[in-house]
C-alpha cells in the first residue's frame, strides 16, 4: 500500500472495507470480530493505530512497539480457540509510518466458501460476523445456517 492509498483511506474514514482501532500499545478485542466480518463478507483492511472521532474523523494516533503487537496478532491468529481459520500471509499484516507515527496494516482478504464462515472464540453460533457500513454485526443462526452472502457451509 502506498502512502497516497493509505492517506486517501484516512481522510474517506470508516467504510465497508476499511476499519480503524485505535490499539496504542495491545490489541482490542473487537479486532477478531473485524477480522470475522470482513472475511465473511467482502474482505478488507484494518488500521491498528487509529482513531475514529464523534464526527467519524480519522487521526493516526500510533503504536508503541509493531513488532511486538505484529508477534501477538499472529500467535492470536493462529490459535483456534481464538479464530477458526487464518487467512492471512505475513506481506498482508505490516507497519506502516505516517505522520511519523507507527501504525500497522492488516489487509483482510474475502474467504472463499470453502472456509466460510470465519468465527472466533471457538463458537460458530455466537463468534460468526458480517460486515454492514462501517460495523461489524453478529450473524444471526439462519444466516449461518443457510450460507453467508457469497457461499457459508
Amino acid at each position: 500500500m502506498t502512502k497516497e492509498v493509505l492517506l486517501h483511506l484516512l481522510q474517506e474514514g470508516e467504510c465497508f472495507h476499511l476499519e480503524a482501532k485505535k490499539a496504542e500499545r495491545d490489541l482490542p478485542a473487537s479486532i477478531w470480530e473485524s477480522y470475522s466480518a470482513f472475511c465473511n463478507t467482502d474482505g478488507g483492511i484494518i488500521l491498528l493505530g487509529v482513531s475514529e472521532d464523534k464526527k467519524k474523523n480519522l487521526s493516526v494516533t500510533g503504536i508503541q512497539d509493531s513488532s511486538k503487537l505484529i508477534q501477538n496478532f499472529w500467535n492470536q491468529i493462529n490459535n483456534k480457540q481464538k479464530v477458526s481459520d487464518n487467512l492471512l500471509f505475513n506481506h498482508q499484516v505490516y507497519p506502516f509510518t505516517i505522520d511519523d507515527k507507527e501504525i500497522i496494516v492488516i489487509e483482510v482478504p474475502r474467504a472463499d466458501r470453502h472456509y466460510k464462515p470465519v468465527f472466533i472464540s471457538d463458537n460458530l453460533f455466537t463468534g460468526t460476523y458480517r460486515r454492514n457500513a462501517d460495523g461489524d454485526y453478529r450473524c444471526s443462526r439462519e444466516e449461518i445456517n443457510f450460507g453467508l452472502p457469497g457461499g457459508g457451509r
